[in-house]
């Protein structure tokens, strides 16, 4: 595709999401559009706070929840490039405690037996959500950001899998921690250490962490629930103050962003894992992250894989960030709600549309 065939003119995020804002049904949002080298666009609207009527601002920070994933992968796979390892090696050959993991079998409603999988969990079957491990872990309550990755590994390993690896998709806060965990076995460095020095620095990520200043603190946008048609302040569920270091840093999604900063994080993906002369991660080892290999898995690894070449991550309150390797572009789109899920798809269908509609061009000349 011609450079210029999608235009800034043609895409106008903002357009999508005023009328929720205008309904009363969205606070606000920041949106963003850019390419592998600029920003096209960067806009804000609405409120960060509704009740002391503060206007949103572009470089507002939100909680990106589950858009942690794809970047805690990114760095496994770092690491899995470096010291030679492969996405399909055992996961217990370094987290011993998997090694005697068991498959629960239902018989029925009164009764269920163990048995061994019919083969152990592999790295990929982490980051592509197949490892059978459940949505959440069952001996961790409350807040995650308490206990640190090293002990909960022996209760992650102790809970009996639901089905056996590369069966079934079960999107598992368990299996992403377990990759955060293996990053500090690999390492040597905790998570979030790692994650600061390999990758925010060097991509310049300055807005993007586990444990946000006072005036970070300060610009993060109010998160809210529709409660009776009136939106009310929704609480984020962790350990205050954010800012302790006391606090465990969370693969499956506790990072802090703002839509310059994930641009960053998305332009060094668009550029084949490489920004501004530093290479993150070879282009042929993001290119394996970037395809399906289970058919029962929407997600490569760690990213989830749309059509069109299109690649990205939401997160739980309506932030998302897509990569569309056809055009050439990057959509960041940060709402702080949970629900109206179809928000994190306006932009994306919006250039899909336009996508489709310049190749049918293209095909009949």
């Amino acid at each position: 595709m011609s450079q210029g065939q999608i235009t800034a003119k043609q895409i106008k995020p903002l357009s999508y999401f005023q009328p929720r804002i205008d309904k009363g049904e969205i606070a606000g949002v920041v949106t963003l559009l850019a390419t592998k080298d600029r920003i096209l666009s960067l806009e804000a609207s609405g409120y960060s706070n509704l009740e002391q009527k503060v206007a949103m601002k572009t470089d507002d920070l939100f909680w990106i929840a589950s858009q942690t994933k794809p970047m805690a992968a990114l760095a496994f796979m770092m690491l899995l490039e470096e010291q030679k390892i492969s996405l399909d090696d055992t996961l217990y050959k370094y987290i011993k405690y998997f090694k005697n993991q068991k498959v629960e079998v239902v018989i029925d409603e009164h009764t269920s037996v163990l048995r061994t999988p019919k083969r152990p969990i592999t790295f990929r079957d982490l980051l592509n959500h197949t490892s059978g491990l459940p949505s959440e872990p069952p001996v961790q309550k409350g807040p995650y950001d308490r206990i640190i990755l090293e002990d909960i590994m022996p209760g992650y390993a102790y809970t009996h899998l639901v089905n056996d690896p590369g069966v079934k998709q079960i999107y598992s806060t368990m299996g992403i921690n377990t990759i955060g965990r293996m990053i500090e076995v690999l390492s040597g460095s905790r998570f979030d250490e790692f994650m600061q020095k390999r990758l925010f620095d060097p991509l310049g990520m300055k807005n993007t962490t586990f444990y946000p200043s006072e005036e970070q603190e300060a610009r993060i946008a109010t998160s809210y629930v529709m409660n009776n048609s009136v939106l009310k302040p929704a609480p984020l569920g962790f350990t205050k103050p954010l800012s302790d270091k006391h606090r465990v840093a969370q693969p499956y999604g506790g990072l802090f962003s703002t839509a310059s900063d994930l641009a960053r994080f998305c332009q060094m993906c668009l550029n084949g894992g490489e920004l501004d002369g530093h290479r993150y991660i070879l282009q042929s080892t993001l290119d394996s992250m970037l395809v399906k290999r289970s058919a029962v898995s929407p997600f490569g690894v760690g990213f989830l894989i749309y059509k069109n070449g299109t690649y990205g991550h939401s997160g739980a309150f309506n932030t998302d960030m897509s990569i569309f390797t056809r055009s050439n572009l990057i959509s960041v789109t940060l709402v702080q709600m949970p629900g109206l899920m179809e928000c994190r798809g306006y932009v994306r269908d919006a250039i899909w549309a336009l996508e489709d509609k310049n190749l049918a061009k293209s095909t009949k000349k």
